[in-house]
């Protein structure tokens, strides 16, 4: 699975090797280089089973650093389409990795090129500006309140509390956003929750809903199981008295 990441406001990038950012390369030999908006007449042509694009300056600067392979950042396929957001951003391979970041500095003095710089591994480090951030005690416990649901028996009985935090019982993460360390390493997260707040900003609009059931006719339209589960099924609860989520 690829997970692409757009930023959209100013972060910190740190290349992975500190201020020598070389061996930080995810392909030696890849530039990503992204035209500018309203270059809709520019011809992407696919030649041989090759991207080509229609302009004499680009092709100039592809030709002088021996560009041997052209691409879509962001390839689609007979079943999904580019999105906008990409469909200007270029991938392309130098022979044997020579003068990437030479190559990256002429395609940038180009008129018609927003941007050119090697394909790099990067980490990024901000605090995050989203509204709840306070309330997320495990990456900076300062003993605040956060929302805590109260669990008790029966359907639809929860209550949703103010809880509050043992100050610094947390990963840290706080500082790290704001002194980044120089050298890192890899570490695979496995992350375990109870379900999903589906009013919860970030999610509120983006929650999945079983086309197969009517809700609140009291029938399991999809013949799943479960009777009215539109947006899922609440499995916290005692086993004979488990409830849809409304």
């Amino acid at each position: 699975m690829l997970c692409l990441f757009i930023i959209t406001g100013p972060v910190s990038a740190y290349f992975i090797d500190g201020i020598n950012p070389v061996p930080a390369l995810r392909e030696p030999g890849q530039l990503v280089v992204k035209f500018k908006a309203g270059l809709d007449s520019l011809s992407f042509l696919s030649k041989g089973g090759k991207l080509t694009v229609g302009d004499s300056e680009f092709n100039a600067v592809c030709n002088q650093y021996g560009i041997r392979d052209i691409a879509y950042l962001c390839p689609s396929d007979k079943s999904s389409h580019r999105p906008d957001l990409f469909k200007n951003i270029l991938l392309l391979t130098l022979p044997d990795g020579a003068g990437v970041r030479e190559a990256a500095n002429d395609f940038e003095e180009l008129d018609l090129i927003e941007y050119a710089h090697p394909d790099w591994y990067l980490q990024l480090y901000e605090i995050p500006d989203e509204s709840l951030y306070a309330h997320q005690w495990a990456l900076h416990n300062t003993g605040q309140g956060y929302y805590h649901v109260q669990r008790r028996e029966g359907p639809f009985n929860d209550t949703l509390v103010i809880a509050y935090g043992l100050a610094d019982a947390d990963i840290d993460a706080h500082e790290v956003f704001i002194n980044p360390p120089d050298h890192t390493v890899t570490t695979v997260v496995a992350m375990i929750d109870t379900g999903v707040d589906q009013d919860h900003p970030d999610l509120a609009g983006n929650i999945w809903i079983n086309v197969g059931e009517i809700a609140g006719n009291g029938i399991d339209d999809d013949h799943n199981g479960f009777i009215d589960d539109i947006h899922g099924w609440d499995f916290s609860g005692d086993p004979d008295t488990l409830s849809f989520l409304p």
